[in-house]
Order: C-alpha cells, then sequence, then structure tokens
C-alpha cells in the first residue's frame, strides 16, 4: 500500500481510560484502513481450522489447537507489554477464556464480493431506500457535513455515501468483540501480521476512547464505528468534529464526518475532479481490447494518459484534458466487452486506499454522483 501524508493539525485529548494521548501520534506509520479483498481464497490451515470447530473433529486434534492457540497468546502477551499496552486488556475481552472464534475465521473465507456480479451488487448497495436516506441526513446534517467539506476539501455527497455504504448510517456497525476477533486473525489469518499490528492498535484505541475491552465491537475484520475504520486509521485519521474534547465515532456523526473526510484527503481525493472517463478506440486500434491485461472484474493496472493514448485508447472531445498526459489512470470494463469502456482517475483509487474492493469504490462513486444530482 502506498503511504499518504497526515496533513491534519495534531491535538491532544484525554483518553478515556486515563492517559493522555496526541494525534496524531509522532510514531505512528502510514498504514491505511482499507482491507485488501480482491485477493486468493482463505489458506487451507485456517480454512480446516473453522471446518474443525464447526463441524466437528477429533479430541486430538481439537486439543493440538488449543495448546497451539495457547502458546501464541502467551507470546503475544508479551509483546503488547513490551511495546507498552496493557495486555490485561485480552483477558478482559475474552472474559478469562481466550479461545479462537471460529466464526471470524469463516468470514474471511466467505466473503460474498468474491462471487458476486456488478450489477447484484449495485442493485443492492443502491437500492432507492438507501438513496433516498441518504439524501435526507445530508439535509438534517447540513451544518456538520459543510463544516467537513470547508476544512478538507471533500464533499458531503462523498462523506455521507461511505457513510452509508460502510455501516447504514451507523445503524450496522458490527457486533463482533474486537479484540478476540484480532487475536484470532493474528493467529490463523493469512494476513496474520497485517492483523496483529491490528490488534495492538486496537489496545491503544481502548486506551483512547470511551469503551472497555468488552465494550469495543466491530466487524469481523476489526472495522468499527460508523465509518468502519481499521484501529490504525482510528489512531492516525480519527478527528473531533464537535469540539468537545473527545473522538466518538460510534455515536457522533459530526466526529465521523470529521474524520472520513480527513482520511480521504490523506488519501489524495480532489474535489471537483471526475473520477471515471468514458472512452472509446481510436480507428485501426480494434485489437487493443485484446491486448489489455485485466483482473476478473475488468480491471487493469495503473498507466498513463499518454501511455493509454498510445496503445488507442481516447477520450471524449470534451473531457479530453479531465487528466493531466502523466496522470495515472486504470482502464475499467465493469459490465464485459459489451458494456461501456472507462478510464479511471486518481480520485477512483483514493477510495481504492479506503477498500482495495473495485465494487466497493464504484458503488461508493456512484451513490456520491447520484447524491450530487438530487436523483438516480
Amino acid at each position: 500500500m502506498q503511504s499518504v501524508e497526515n496533513t491534519a493539525q495534531p491535538f491532544s485529548i484525554k483518553g478515556g481510560r486515563g492517559a493522555h494521548f496526541s494525534y496524531p501520534p509522532p510514531s505512528s506509520g502510514a498504514m491505511l484502513g482499507g482491507m485488501k479483498r480482491d485477493r486468493p481464497p482463505l489458506h487451507i490451515t485456517a480454512a480446516l481450522m473453522a471446518a474443525c470447530v464447526v463441524s466437528g473433529c477429533t479430541a486430538l486434534q481439537q486439543a493440538q489447537q488449543n495448546q497451539k492457540f495457547k502458546a501464541f497468546y502467551a507470546v503475544l502477551k508479551t509483546d503488547a507489554e513490551a511495546q507498552g499496552l496493557n495486555p490485561a486488556y485480552l483477558d478482559d475481552a475474552f472474559e478469562g477464556a481466550p479461545k479462537p472464534l471460529p466464526h471470524v475465521l469463516a468470514s474471511e473465507g466467505n466473503q460474498p464480493e468474491f462471487t458476486d456480479t456488478l450489477e447484484n451488487y449495485l442493485g443492492r448497495k443502491l437500492a432507492p431506500t438507501r438513496i433516498a436516506k441518504a439524501q435526507e441526513l445530508m439535509v438534517t446534517h447540513r451544518a456538520a457535513l459543510s463544516k467537513a467539506e470547508r476544512e478538507t476539501g471533500i464533499p458531503a455527497s462523498l462523506i455521507v455515501s461511505l457513510w452509508g455504504l460502510e455501516s447504514n448510517f451507523g445503524a450496522a456497525q458490527g457486533n463482533v468483540p474486537l479484540l478476540p476477533a484480532l487475536t484470532t486473525l493474528a493467529f490463523e489469518s493469512p494476513r496474520s501480521t497485517f492483523f496483529r499490528k491490528e490488534l495492538f492498535n486496537a489496545l491503544k484505541v481502548v486506551e483512547l476512547s470511551h469503551l472497555g475491552p468488552t465494550e469495543l465491537k466491530g466487524s469481523w475484520a476489526g472495522a468499527m464505528g460508523q465509518n468502519q475504520f481499521m484501529p490504525s486509521t482510528f489512531i492516525k485519521y480519527a478527528r473531533d468534529g464537535n469540539a468537545n474534547g473527545t473522538i466518538d465515532i460510534w455515536r457522533e456523526e459530526a466526529d465521523v464526518f470529521a474524520s472520513t473526510a480527513t482520511y480521504l484527503k490523506a488519501l489524495g481525493y480532489t474535489k471537483n475532479q471526475p473520477w471515471r472517463v468514458e472512452t472509446y478506440v481510436a480507428k485501426g486500434r480494434a485489437n487493443v481490447l485484446n491486448e489489455l491485461d485485466l483482473n476478473p472484474r475488468g480491471l487493469s493496472e495503473s498507466k498513463s494518459r499518454a501511455e493509454w493514448e498510445a496503445m488507442g485508447l481516447r477520450l471524449p472531445p470534451k473531457q479530453e484534458n479531465a487528466f493531466a498526459a502523466t496522470t495515472k489512470l486504470r482502464y475499467y470494463q465493469p459490465h464485459g466487452a459489451g458494456g461501456p469502456h472507462f478510464l479511471l482517475g486518481p480520485n477512483y483509487e483514493a477510495i481504492l486506499g479506503w477498500n482495495k474492493s473495485s465494487y466497493f469504490a464504484t458503488s461508493v462513486l456512484e451513490l456520491a454522483d447520484i447524491l450530487n444530482k438530487g436523483t438516480r
């Protein structure tokens, strides 16, 4: 993942569990909150573990798995303490009985976006009820959204679109115990290193937030709050939107909006720049479409506009200057060879930085477009 620079002004608050912390922390890295979802299936050991617990396994196999986790958990607590974190929060979160959560591993290996079509996905995500609710909430929260847009340059429509698609406007924040879920993924996921870092960041979140170890909940993958920030993203980009001295992305919409906008700015989103432009093939270059290297969802790697033009792709005359010659763009064929073709700009890339799913990025930006126009 590409590093980003946090340009927002830092400040300090008193953490919910009695300590002072600075935002952003001086030594924080540039980890992004978006989860990579266009990826290979869950590796075999995690799948076997989930199957063992759900479907049953021999007593010996279960004993071996328990012993493996017990050893891992002991090292994990030691490492946490070595980093100045409180390992007792882990024991509290597990309520004294630490063990992996099989449904978390099952969820990682069974994400519907891997097998769904874009048409079906957009049909669900851009349902008329969601659009109507988004339009209503843009009016209800106009003042807080305008403040976030004024301070960051991120459009209110995009903030609300992400809010709606991440948590259904705060109604679906997830109810999975966050520390046990991240411990499980650090133990057995193919991305165990990533989740181990997020677990340690989650221990910091317990200090920073008003939530205790058993109260901190979210998605199976560790995303939390109304904007579904990963713990590392919260530490770097969460902001006090209503200036009341606390940061609460679980209950205070102004904080959700300010935090979302701050993160999007850091990811490089630029207001008033198109996120996609329909493209066509120059005469005599029809074979170019057969030469493109696309992933299963019809998305290419990035090339400059000049490189795409040299291959024979063109932008419409009215939009030929939408992107500079050196701007990196992706070719996108979302509906197959017979559908429209696009070149996707840096704003699309910014949403991929939030979440690596091309379906998610497309739905977020399409919903934002709908909100900008006022109708679908």
